[in-house]
């Protein structure tokens, strides 16, 4: 007998990454209410990770059933993709480059359910 991919005693868990961003002199991680709206919508639980390393994302992975990487105001940094910062004005976010560009490849491999918006599909 083959096992669902989650539990039907509970909703599917969507990995929401946090965006990383100064409030004041204060760090935060955020996401957006209206990602967080949409999971909830589609009937499944939000679990917001605000950063991972690498030895941590196969555990996090472990407790969701998909992933949903959502748009920010900032870019996925030029490096990743060979280029240089031609608009120093963007806004970047390196924090959340850090696991999300390993992480993607995992979920991939996976199987999983990914959707990605705007930044999210630069991360793809």
């Amino acid at each position: 007998m083959t096992q669902a991919p989650f539990s039907r005693s509970r909703p599917p868990v969507v990995l929401v990454p946090a965006c990383n961003r100064m409030l004041g002199p204060h760090p935060f991680h955020i996401a957006g209410k209206k990602y967080l709206d949409a999971v909830r919508l589609a009937g499944a639980l939000p679990l917001i990770v605000p950063s991972a390393e690498p030895d941590e994302l196969d555990a996090l992975l472990d407790l969701a059933d998909g992933v949903l990487l959502t748009g920010s105001p900032s870019n996925v940094h030029p490096g990743h993709f060979g280029e240089t910062v031609h608009d120093t004005t963007l806004p970047l976010d390196p924090v959340r480059d850090a696991w999300t560009l390993p992480l993607v490849p995992k979920v991939i491999a996976r199987g999983m359910p990914l959707m990605a918006i705007c930044r999210g599909f630069q991360e793809t």
